[in-house]
């Protein structure tokens, strides 16, 4: 028992040890903004070098680091990345991160995060609120984020991880996942302050619908009983947030030439179980095109979630027969799907 409390205890010093560390981190990009003189890109990239390296804790002496940016002889821009450098070594010698100081700012007094979904596009936006009355000049806010799985209760969320540092108050996430419990937290940073973080409420992200099949293809052709068939087979779809409940097969035929005769191309339908991977049309016509196409369907909450359809063309095998006596109705083969 008293090893799993020093590992539970190792496990919270390291998060906080992080969290102090990204506030380092923080207060010398804030450092670099507010010592800015001049419209000069070179001055700012050189001064934030330090503060955005992730292993900068590893360097020992800040001339070495810094020496490949003295083939600059502009004096300014080559003492930035040292200023920036002794500064961040002064914060990390002292042993023990701090998330606040004594003259701390005001966090943030909310923060949200709205999720929007467009056909084209997923898209997570962060944004926070400030009422403090201070200059925000040289401010970084430092963003963290947790997740946590859908089948996991919201309680159950994993620990905090740096996502960004900016200085706007919104940020957007592209592509954010999906099927997921987000949270997100903002603190105020300035070079020699910061304020406490501030948490945002969970938000669901909901699962997408399944991805297309793969390698769907025609595996056979056969004749049977004056009719054909085709064997089709493919592969369920890779990385789905939900699993498949079942697959939706279409075929429908395809006249080689102009005809007027539209309305007997109608679109059949065949259900394959989840499990199946493969499965044969039956009755089909001689020496005729068909289009063929699929799509793996899931349930989230009641609905059905449909992935995309893949298709492909292919024509159905012939033969010569001299003597064919018409078949009755009572004979005639519908077109029908056969799970194998």
């Amino acid at each position: 028992m008293a090893g799993w409390l020093r590992f539970l205890l190792l496990l919270s010093t390291i998060a906080f040890q992080s969290a102090g560390y990204a506030i380092y981190r923080a207060k010398c990009k804030s450092r670099c903004y507010l010592q800015q003189q001049r419209s000069d890109k070179n001055f700012l990239l050189s001064c934030l070098k330090p503060c955005e390296d992730k292993n900068f804790e590893k360097i020992k002496k800040c001339p070495a680091y810094c020496r490949q940016l003295e083939a600059n002889k502009d004096w300014l821009v080559n003492t930035a990345c040292r200023g920036s450098c002794k500064f961040l070594k002064a914060l990390f010698n002292n042993g023990k991160p701090s998330i606040s100081n004594p003259a701390n700012l005001q966090p943030p007094t909310v923060v949200k995060a709205f999720y929007t979904r467009t056909k084209n596009m997923r898209s997570l936006t962060v944004s926070w609120n400030i009422s403090a009355p201070e200059s925000k000049d040289g401010w970084v806010y430092v963003v963290q984020q947790r997740t946590a799985r859908q089948h996991e209760l919201p309680q159950q969320m994993g620990k905090w991880v740096p996502l960004t540092q900016t200085r706007s108050q919104q940020l957007k996430i592209p592509d954010p996942g999906s099927a997921l419990w987000c949270q997100f937290r903002v603190a105020v940073v300035q070079q020699d302050s910061s304020s406490n973080f501030t948490t945002s409420t969970l938000t669901f992200i909901p699962p997408e619908r399944p991805g297309p099949v793969r390698d769907f293809r025609v595996t056979g052709k056969h004749i049977l009983k004056n009719k054909a068939q085709i064997s089709i087979a493919w592969r369920k779809p890779e990385n789905s947030d939900l699993p498949v409940s079942k697959y939706r097969v279409y075929w429908s035929k395809r006249l080689d030439t102009y005809s007027t005769d539209w309305q007997h191309l109608r679109e059949h339908r065949g259900r394959v179980p989840a499990t199946r991977h493969k499965a044969i049309i039956h009755g089909l016509e001689l020496n005729t095109t068909y289009h063929i196409a699929i799509q793996a369907i899931s349930r989230y909450q009641g609905k059905r979630l449909k992935g995309p359809t893949m298709e492909l063309y292919t024509r159905t095998l012939v033969f010569l027969i001299l003597k064919l006596a018409p078949l009755s109705k009572s004979l005639m083969i519908r077109s029908v799907l056969i799970v194998v």
